[in-house]
């Protein structure tokens, strides 16, 4: 009887406690803690928080009030999501975000650690064919005290870190990366796919304005500030037809390298080797003398022989040596120095012009290395000047050779002359100095010759026709007249001679023997 009536009292105690702790209303709100609960569960305590556990994985989550702030956290007392009461930001797995939005990763021994996935969904029967994007930042600015900031940035991803239990490697790793272009899917056509694009806005108020600046990163055995690996690249062009096209439609610099230090050159570099090697072929300023542009075939501009080099006033040089002061191109070999070849076949055109403007100008000099004497030179006016004229005349190279018939009657017929040419015109020029030069007139000296005309009517194989109707004429090929008029002159002498001598001997036996 005794144990029946402490049962009763126990529950009755318990009733008193339970009813205290857990208020259930007339309008089915739930109160614990709490006599008037205003929701349908209203928990009030100076930690108040609601646990939930899975009887089957022994888990268990709680959402609570700690202080002024909103956190849950998991039965190993982890947080995993805090909201600051007093500032507005929630921090996923920190309990001090210090913005909007902060994730901070707890190392596990296990399991792929992501900060943010997003997945997005297809969103069917769109009313609207406005741009609709999956993240979209909106900052509206910001002011602070007065003074200077290096630099802002409104989105920043610090760098990251990467380490693993073991020796192990990552053959690419990005701070950010984009897996590629957009594709198409149902009923979709796109024009221009763009893994990344920069819009260009409007810069208002800036000095500069950049839509990309990169940067070189250092400390890597090789740095890069960029690399496109594979198809090609535009400048002023959204259809590049080479793997660098650069275009322009007004008249400024489309290309350039520059080099702000005397101790390094600003060059272009091409290789045909597949890993990109120094082997290759460069041109470039040397540095920062602005001393011309050079090409070399690898290394450094500065300190390799240049193949070919510019100076700054259009002087040019191949072979290595700097370029001459007065001359505008200069050539250095060790080796054939020049080939012109004309490929084309026909029977016009120039393989090599040297166009003057000045009848006692030389159009063409030949010197012998340390000797300033010209060997051979020749003028504007068309007079060459050379120590001995050796033409080709080996037997191997003649065929149908006949004896000369006539040769003194020839020689006879021919009729020699004294004569000026006429005076050439005077053509004006721009000397280097951009002023007018006229020269004046000059009136040839007189020469001793033939008229290419008669001569043709008695030796046809001596004369030509240019191509303008001008006619020329092969002045050596009279010394095979020549001589064999002589001959056939002498022959005539030496007969006179014998017919001379027998008369006489006839005639007075005395005189031929001196007496």
């Amino acid at each position: 009887m005794k144990k029946l009536i402490f049962t009763f009292i126990a529950i009755a105690m318990f009733s008193i406690v339970l009813h205290a702790q857990l208020n259930v209303i007339p309008n089915g709100n739930v109160g614990v803690g709490a006599t008037n609960p205003t929701t349908k569960l209203y928990i009030k305590g100076t930690t108040p928080f609601l646990s939930l556990r899975n009887t089957l994985t022994s888990k268990t989550w709680q959402m609570g009030i700690n202080g002024s702030d909103f956190s849950v956290v998991d039965s190993s007392g982890g947080t995993r999501l805090f909201i600051a009461n007093t500032t507005g930001n929630i921090g996923f797995g920190t309990t001090s975000p210090t913005g909007k939005i902060a994730i901070t990763q707890t190392a596990t021994s296990g399991g792929a650690l992501k900060g943010i996935v997003y997945t997005g969904a297809v969103n069917q029967n769109q009313s609207t064919t406005i741009e609709i994007p999956s993240l979209s930042i909106t900052t509206a600015g910001r002011q602070w005290a007065t003074g200077a900031i290096a630099t802002q940035r409104e989105v920043l991803i610090t760098q990251p870190t990467y380490s693993f239990v073991g020796a192990s490697t990552i053959t690419n790793a990005a701070t950010v990366g984009i897996a590629g272009v957009p594709i198409k899917s149902t009923n979709a056509t796109i024009t221009n796919a763009h893994a990344l694009l920069i819009q260009s806005g409007t810069a208002s108020g800036a000095v500069n304005s950049y839509g990309l600046t990169v940067n070189t990163p250092t400390g890597a055995t090789y740095n890069y500030a960029a690399a496109f690996l594979s198809g090609n690249v535009g400048v002023g062009t959204s259809a590049p037809a080479t793997q660098l096209d650069i275009q322009s439609t007004t008249a400024i610099t489309q290309a350039r390298s520059y080099s702000n230090s005397t101790s390094y050159e600003s060059r272009f570099f091409a290789s045909n080797n597949v890993n990109g090697s120094s082997t290759g072929f460069s041109f470039g300023v040397d540095n920062n003398t602005n001393s011309g542009l050079g090409f070399i075939s690898s290394g450094n501009i500065t300190t390799q022989t240049k193949i070919m080099k510019f100076t700054p006033s259009g002087n040019f040089s191949i072979g290595g040596s700097a370029p001459d002061t007065y001359y505008k191109l200069k050539i250095s070999s060790n080796i054939q120095t020049l080939l012109c070849e004309n490929t084309d076949g026909g029977d016009w055109g120039y393989n090599f012009l040297s166009k003057v403007y000045g009848l006692n100008v030389k159009a063409l000099s030949v010197k012998l290395n340390g000797n300033d004497t010209d060997k051979f030179y020749v003028y504007g006016s068309g007079d060459a000047y050379a120590r001995h004229w050796y033409l080709t005349s080996d037997a191997s190279l003649k065929e149908n050779i006949q004896n000369l018939s006539s040769p003194l009657s020839k020689i006879l017929q021919l009729h020699g002359v004294s004569f000026n040419y006429k005076p050439e015109p005077s053509h004006s020029y721009y000397n280097s100095s951009n002023a007018l030069i006229t020269p004046a007139i000059v009136t040839p000296p007189t020469e001793i010759g033939f008229i290419a005309q008669e001569v043709e009517q008695v030796v046809p194989e001596a004369v030509i026709t240019g191509e303008s109707g001008i006619k020329y004429m092969n002045y050596p090929s009279i010394i095979g007249l020549l001589v064999e008029a002589v001959k056939e002159q002498n022959k005539e002498i030496e007969i006179l001679k014998a017919r001379l001598d027998e008369c006489c001997k006839a005639s007075s036996p005395g005189i031929l023997n001196g007496n």
